[in-house]
């Protein structure tokens, strides 16, 4: 016997079997008819849970699937209409492929940290993917040091509103949070 402190539910006729699944805390075959009526055939049942199994799994996809558009619809714009420049050392990047140049569009708030901001145009700078790009991502330290940190904070207090209770507590405190 499995010790647990989780009391396992019991069929409400008293038979001691598990109950089934949308059956109002019946097992199958103690059901009342008039509620057998009402809920279908045990086929039908199955069938109602795993359509509704699927229903949820179809809308979870599709929510992930609206995420990556955004996503990908975010580094085109920025790919398009962003200066060649590094805007912290001014480095020349119009040298770099379409790969590299995709490297250098710098989320501000990082996409991975903050779902709510990831796709909002303003959370953006470009940052050479071969100079200057990895050094913000060292350390926070490092990256208050650079020129475009400035830059930076005004864009974190500009996109603070928009972060939920949970990121906002994520928000390093070398970006000095005029809202908190």
């Amino acid at each position: 016997m499995i010790r647990s402190a989780i009391k396992q539910k019991k069929c409400k006729c008293g038979c001691g079997r598990i109950p089934t699944i949308s059956c109002n805390g019946f097992y199958y075959a103690c059901m009342p008819d008039e509620l057998k009526e009402k809920v279908g055939s045990k086929r039908r049942l199955q069938i109602k849970k795993n359509n509704a199994a699927k229903y949820a799994a179809t809308k979870l996809r599709m929510g992930r699937y609206s995420a990556d558009v955004d996503l990908k619809n975010w580094f085109k714009f920025h790919m398009i209409n962003s200066k060649m420049v590094c805007e912290n050392c001014g480095e020349d990047l119009s040298h770099y492929n379409e790969n590299d140049w995709k490297g250098c569009q710098h989320h501000v708030l990082e996409k991975s940290i903050f779902h709510s901001v990831s796709t909002v145009l303003n959370n953006h700078v470009v940052l050479g993917k071969w100079c200057c790009h990895s050094q913000f991502h060292t350390s926070m330290l490092n990256a208050s040091k650079m020129n475009i940190f400035d830059k930076c904070t005004k864009i974190v207090n500009e996109l603070y509103p928009l972060l939920t209770n949970e990121e906002k507590g994520k928000i390093s405190e070398y970006y000095n949070i005029k809202f908190k």
